[in-house]
């Protein structure tokens, strides 16, 4: 019988990622990378101008041998998929499931911000966030969040 010792951590990774609309190399890049058994979920946010229909779904989709898809309500995360936030929509990541949350602020969408934040506060050191590019501050505090 294998025994876990109890100072090893078994709780999942979470990774995260935010960039503007100039990030898509980058993005591709990355998941194109990841193999088959990549044993934690991701979660993409891509700054995207207001009303423009993203085909960001489709655009890993055929470039990753990992399932991707866009959250649309509350979604339980597993190992091995690339979530993408939608157009125009914010998220949370609250105990291993990430939320679509009602945004009525002005400014970048979805927030990188608030998706660090959230991620930071539900996973501790359990997150790799990612910064790919970006214009302006959103992600600044996020990221300095996961960080800490």
């Amino acid at each position: 019988m294998i025994e876990t010792s109890p100072d090893v951590d078994t709780r999942p990774y979470l990774v995260v990622t935010g960039s503007s609309a100039g990030g898509i190399d980058a993005l591709i890049a990355f998941v194109s990378g990841l193999p088959e058994t990549f044993a934690a979920p991701i979660v993409i946010a891509q700054h995207v101008a207001p009303g423009h229909q993203s085909r960001l779904e489709a655009i890993l989709e055929s470039k990753s041998v990992l399932p991707v898809r866009t959250i649309v309500d509350v979604v339980e995360m597993a190992a091995g998929t690339i979530y993408v936030v939608g157009p125009d929509q914010d998220v949370e990541i609250l105990d291993g499931h990430v939320k679509v949350i009602d945004v009525t602020r002005k400014g970048s969408k979805p927030s990188v911000d608030r998706l660090f934040s959230s991620a930071a506060r539900a996973y501790g050191e359990r997150l790799i966030a990612i910064v790919f590019s970006g214009m302006g501050s959103d992600g600044m505090n996020g990221a300095r969040e996961a960080k800490e």
